[in-house]
C-alpha cells in the first residue's frame, strides 16, 4: 500500500489513504493522467478561477455600492473605494497566481 500512499501524496490526495486503503482499493485502478486528461483539467481549473474572479468582482460591486449610500465624508468614501479596489486587486492576482501554479502542476509530466 505504500505505492498507493506515493500516488496520493503526488496527486495531492493523501488524505484519502485511510479510505482508500479500508475499501481495498489499490494502484491498479489509478492510472497515471493522461495529457489529454491533464489539459482537459487545466480547463476545468481555468473556469473555476475564472467563476472565484467573476465572485470577487460582485462582491466588490456590493461593498461599493454599501458605502455610497452609507454617505460617509467624501474623503472616506475614496479612501474607503481605493482599500476595497486594492483588496480586490489582490485577491484577483491570487487566484491568477494560484492557477498558474495548478496548471504548471497539472502539465507536468
Amino acid at each position: 500500500m505504500s505505492d498507493l500512499r506515493d500516488w496520493l501524496r503526488r496527486h495531492q490526495l493523501e488524505q484519502y489513504a485511510d479510505a482508500f486503503e479500508a475499501n481495498d482499493i489499490d494502484l491498479d485502478i489509478l492510472p497515471e493522467l493522461t495529457e489529454e486528461r491533464r489539459k482537459e483539467l487545466v480547463k476545468v481549473v481555468r473556469h473555476i478561477a475564472e467563476e472565484g474572479r467573476v465572485h470577487i468582482r460582485n462582491v466588490r460591486r456590493d461593498v461599493m455600492e454599501s458605502v455610497k449610500k452609507a454617505k460617509f465624508p467624501e474623503d472616506e468614501t475614496k479612501r474607503l473605494e481605493k482599500d476595497i479596489q486594492a483588496a480586490t486587486d489582490k485577491a484577483i492576482k491570487d487566484i491568477g497566481d494560484h492557477f498558474t501554479a495548478k496548471e504548471k502542476e497539472l502539465l507536468a509530466v
